[in-house]
């Protein structure tokens, strides 16, 4: 049983490094400092149900960027980076109905 608890705990500190990792290459897409709007999709504690999510949205639209957040519990998907709100606002009109709650929000990179 150890055994098992054991792998499970390494299990997850890989997946969030992985997903750590995602974030920071996502972080550079745009320029330190700058404001831009994300449109958060999807929280949830199961991190599969966020990757579908992320997964779905990819397929549907190839040419935006998709932001990882592990916060524990929690997973958070993100689509951005658009440079005005009214851009993240016609972004969020598009997926609204496949994930009600989505809600566009200011993102600024960390220095």
């Amino acid at each position: 049983m150890k055994n098992i608890f054991v792998k499970i705990t390494l299990l997850l500190w890989v997946m969030c490094f992985i997903i750590s990792a995602e974030v920071k290459a996502t972080d550079d897409l745009h320029t330190s400092g700058d404001t831009v709007y994300i449109v958060k999709i999807k929280t949830h504690t199961n991190v599969k149900v966020v990757e579908s999510a992320k997964k779905q949205l990819m397929a549907k639209y190839p040419d935006k960027k998709f932001l990882m957040q592990v916060q524990p519990p929690n997973y958070t998907l993100s689509v951005g980076y658009f440079k005005t709100q009214a851009e993240a606002e016609e972004f969020k009109k598009l997926v609204e109905k496949d994930y009600p709650g989505c809600a566009v929000l200011p993102y600024e990179q960390k220095k």
